[in-house]
């Protein structure tokens, strides 16, 4: 099958409900500049109406099923939290460990939690740059306003870096590009179209030592952004910035808790590879 990266980028882009990137600051293509999303008025914000479950997990991690509403639109989230000095990200290369899914990649990696990573392309490849342990698969896309970012683990820190801050890909031993970005300074990206509910999988941070990571069971872009955005939905993260995974089929998360409990909200495709968060190593 021949087919062209740039022509196979923009179908999947327009696929996930992103606008074809504008000119300027604030489209959702530009890498440190965004603008928030304009002021919608009548909307209410977004509140949390209900926490169904939440779930203590190891390395003082802590998960929770929550949902979320904003007038007649409703989000329902499962997101696990942790503090990046107890806990770190892994990634997990399904192809070199013949892994079939979440509870495999949570095997490898004894993991506390696994949710689905970036993009692949038709030949099972990374759709951008993959680190696993060092060994890079894939390439960094570095003009696409897909792949606007990337999860990187340096000196056990996890970091979420936008495409114009990682300068030397290759040198980080975890890391996976993503996109695209939701969130930036706290504030949701402009240019998304609010439609193709789906469920969507997300990273987010406060920059800080506040971490995230979840999966909306139905949800545009738009909406996931300025949900995210939103203060007091995650419980102990202010979000400032929050990128993309692969969502729509690849979709998937799972975690088991201190008391055995496990959670597993299953994709119906195999992907490529999976973010773990595994337990810190003590210095």
């Amino acid at each position: 099958m021949i087919w062209s990266r740039r022509h196979w980028l923009a179908g999947l882009a327009a696929s996930c409900g992103l606008n074809l990137p504008r000119h300027g600051a604030g489209a959702a293509g530009s890498d440190l500049n965004p603008a928030p999303s304009p002021d919608v008025g009548v909307l209410p914000h977004w509140t949390v109406v209900r926490r169904p479950a939440e779930f203590e997990l190891a390395a003082g991690a802590r998960a929770f099923e929550l949902v979320c509403r904003r007038g007649y639109s409703q989000v329902d989230l499962t997101v696990v939290i942790f503090d990046r000095r107890l806990a770190t990200l892994q990634v997990i290369d399904a192809g070199a460990f013949n892994v079939r899914n979440a509870p495999d990649a949570a095997v490898v990696a004894d993991a506390i939690a696994v949710v689905n990573g970036g993009y692949f392309d038709p030949q099972f490849e990374p759709v951008g740059l993959q680190m696993t342990n060092g060994h890079a698969t894939g390439r960094w896309v570095g003009d696409s306003s897909l792949l606007g970012g990337a999860v990187a683990v340096r000196n056990g820190l996890p970091l979420l870096l936008w495409r114009a801050e990682v300068v030397e890909p290759e040198s980080f031993g975890e890391l996976l590009q993503a996109g695209p970005r939701l969130v930036h300074n706290g504030q949701p990206i402009d240019g998304f179209r609010n439609d193709q509910a789906r469920p969507r999988t997300f990273v987010a941070t406060d920059s800080g030592h506040a971490w995230a990571v979840g999966i909306a069971r139905s949800s545009t872009l738009a909406n996931l952004a300025e949900l995210l955005a939103t203060p007091d939905i995650l419980p102990g993260v202010t979000v400032n910035r929050a990128l993309n995974l692969d969502g729509g089929r690849s979709s998937t998360l799972w975690f088991t808790s201190n008391t055995g409990i496990r959670r597993h909200h299953p994709h119906a495709a195999r992907v490529r590879n999976y973010l773990a968060v595994v337990p810190a190593v003590a210095e």
